[in-house]
């Protein structure tokens, strides 16, 4: 005797095809791409917490509160990224732009803040697993 399939419409064979189209175990998160912050307003929409202008505390202090902020909210890859206003178009026409500061460039953009932009530049920190700036 030959046993053949139950039909489409037994459960056995709806069970086996709701298992064989996947569980959340089998899903597969791809990496998100990181979004670039192009503009003041990008920044602004996704900023953690403004630390306040560069000039209130050393590139060390902001390190740390950056370290310490992450550390609380559970952000592997935070980043500091200050809020630049230029008082004249750069040369590539640009007046405001998020821009990542480093140890070796905080004290030159402090300094040329002072007679090239609207205002002290503020240091925000974002989520650097989903953001980027340009540089």
């Amino acid at each position: 005797m030959l046993l053949l399939p139950p039909p489409p419409s037994s459960p056995a064979i709806i069970s086996a095809k709701v298992e064989a189209v996947g569980t959340p175990k089998e899903e597969v998160q791809l990496p998100r791409a990181r979004e670039y912050l192009w503009t003041l307003e990008s920044l602004y929409a996704v900023s953690l917490v403004d630390l306040g202008a560069m000039d209130s505390k050393s590139y060390e202090s902001f390190q740390r509160e950056m370290r310490l902020f992450a550390d609380e909210k559970g952000i592997s890859n935070p980043i500091m990224v200050i809020d630049i206003k230029l008082k004249e178009p750069n040369d590539l026409g640009t007046q405001e732009q998020p821009y990542p500061i480093s140890e070796e460039e905080f004290p030159i953009f402090m300094r040329d803040a002072k007679t090239m932009a609207v205002s002290m530049p503020h240091v925000h920190i974002v989520d650097g697993d989903l953001y980027t700036v340009p540089i």
